[in-house]
């Protein structure tokens, strides 16, 4: 059974591939053709099923990672390993700006900046 699963998830997946790569060449072809009604309407038409097809391939692909995430997340993986550090590296804040417009990447200066930002957005004067 699983052998069989195997072989028809790979069916699957070739056929999307293959779909994808006709709807490409088909829109490649309507833009190199004469411009009329009917050519764009079938080129307008092609697009929107081609980001129809990507669309599935990555609600697919997040539907994946949701699961190894769910998966895996308790288990002292290498892969939940790597999603933490992404994450962190992803929440971490490399520069912050003046209120003049300055540009800063110094540790201390985000800190100054960001203390008064707060203190002037909790303070009792407006």
């Amino acid at each position: 059974m699983k052998k069989g699963l195997e072989r028809w998830a790979n069916q699957i997946q070739r056929s999307k591939k293959i779909r994808k790569e006709v709807l490409t060449s088909k829109l490649s072809t309507l833009l190199e053709s004469d411009r009329s009604d009917e050519n764009l309407a079938e080129f307008i038409d092609t697009n929107i099923q081609l980001n129809f097809e990507i669309e599935k391939d990555e609600c697919y692909l997040e539907q994946k990672a949701r699961i190894n995430w769910l998966k895996f997340r308790d288990r002292n993986t290498v892969f939940f390993h790597k999603q933490v550090t992404q994450m962190r590296r992803r929440n971490f804040i490399h520069k912050m700006q003046f209120e003049d417009g300055r540009v800063t990447e110094e540790a201390k200066k985000i800190e100054e900046i960001a203390r008064s930002y707060f203190q002037k957005l909790f303070s009792a004067e407006r």
